[in-house]
């Protein structure tokens, strides 16, 4: 069973799933976190951010007491509930592994609401991909895989039916001969992909994050808009790189020691299964990784 408290602080969020309370809980602190991250990213020209850019730190937590819990996940049990959820071999799943990931719900206005520009539905598919590769369970609201744009309730509640509730319709150049239901739609299409490859490698849904996570307040150089983690299960190994940015390329590319990113395996092929024709090799356990902007790579051992 999972609760909503419609609130983005970690710690009351947290303590929610102490002893014998819920398993999981919507994870609306994330979804703060993502609204920071992602809309108002470095690079942006988005009339709703009015000039503002953000890092990627929010993604990892909001302070630097959140950092050294291993970031917001530190604040929900790592203890499952007697008789709660468990996995496939019957082991119970602790709560800051289920946390329900989310975009747009029933409470809040939609992503597109704020990003109703012609980049917004490219900033709304790396927000899904994100939500989609993190640790939890991914939560879709209707009408988001159709581009709707509402606002605040009743706003977010529209008719599947109406045509005009989509941003492909507000932009018919960019995409033409849009129709309610179309399943042909680059966010349809885009939230297929995500699921058949989550679907199609366990580590995507089961595999424990790493400790170390790239994240950084930059929204200038080498690094601005990357967030990076890493996920390990039954010797299956990904690396989820996001880029933030919406003009630049970046990369895994700090200033500490070599300045490359931590990787699962000292060495090995990593090919991207959601971005065709990128692969990066794991040197003595470090790499440097570009990503386009706007663009998560899903890099899986092979």
């Amino acid at each position: 069973m999972f609760g909503e408290a419609f609130d983005g602080n970690d710690k009351l969020l947290g303590a929610y799933t102490g002893p014998n309370q819920v398993d999981s809980v919507f994870l609306f602190s994330q979804k703060y976190a993502i609204d920071q991250a992602f809309k108002c990213a470095p690079g942006n020209t988005s009339v709703y951010c009015n000039g503002a850019s953000n890092g990627t730190s929010a993604l990892y937590g909001w302070d630097d007491e959140a950092f050294s819990k291993g970031g917001r996940h530190g604040y929900f049990s790592d203890v499952p509930q007697p008789g709660g959820v468990i996995d496939a071999n019957g082991a119970g799943v602790a709560p800051r592994d289920i946390l329900v990931n989310f975009l747009d719900n029933h409470d809040v206005g939609r992503y597109l609401f704020d990003r109703d520009d012609i980049n917004g539905v490219k900033s709304l598919k790396n927000a899904l991909s994100f939500l989609f590769m993190q640790r939890g369970i991914p939560c879709l609201y209707y009408g988001t895989e159709q581009g709707f744009m509402g606002g605040n309730d009743p706003g977010n509640r529209e008719d599947m039916w109406n045509d005009a509730a989509s941003i492909f319709t507000k932009y018919p150049d960019l995409y033409q001969g849009y129709k309610a239901w179309d399943t042909q739609n680059p966010l349809f299409q885009h939230i297929k992909r995500l699921i058949q490859i989550r679907n199609q490698y366990d580590v995507l849904r089961l595999g424990t994050v790493g400790k170390d996570v790239w994240h950084s307040r930059d929204t200038n150089g080498n690094q601005a808009g990357i967030y990076a983690f890493t996920r390990s299960y039954n010797n299956q190994h990904a690396v989820i790189v996001v880029n933030t940015h919406e003009t630049a390329s970046s990369r895994t590319q700090g200033t500490m020691g070599d300045g490359a990113m931590p990787m699962p395996t000292t060495s090995g092929n990593y090919v991207d299964v959601l971005n065709d024709g990128y692969s990066v090799q794991s040197n003595g356990g470090k790499a440097v990784i570009e990503v386009p902007p706007m663009t998560t790579r899903v890099l899986i051992l092979q």
